[in-house]
């Protein structure tokens, strides 16, 4: 005699907890940006500094520039960190 197993559909989430998951995404999305626009403003500061405050610092007008044009998602204070690293190892002592 064969017995017939009960299958059921498997468990998928509900309206509820699609909806959860999709605002917990936007509010990381949104936390990224907030954080993305402060490490821009932050390097925007350091436009206000004459050349040789940069210099003192290993960095040029140009090279914030260049950070500040880097796509959003690349936070710019790493780009002036390798900046200063290159021109630092390019002095001499």
């Amino acid at each position: 005699m064969l017995t017939r197993i009960a299958t059921h559909a498997p468990i998928t989430a509900t309206p509820l907890a699609d909806a959860a998951g999709l605002v917990a995404r936007l509010g990381a999305a949104f936390g990224r940006l907030v954080r993305a626009l402060g490490h821009r403003r932050d390097v925007r500061l350091l436009l206000d500094l004459d050349e040789r405050a940069l210099d003192d610092i290993g960095l040029t007008h140009n090279d914030v520039l260049g950070a500040l044009a880097e796509p959003l998602t690349r936070n710019p204070s790493s780009v002036l960190i390798g900046s200063a690293g290159k021109r630092s190892r390019a002095r001499p002592t």
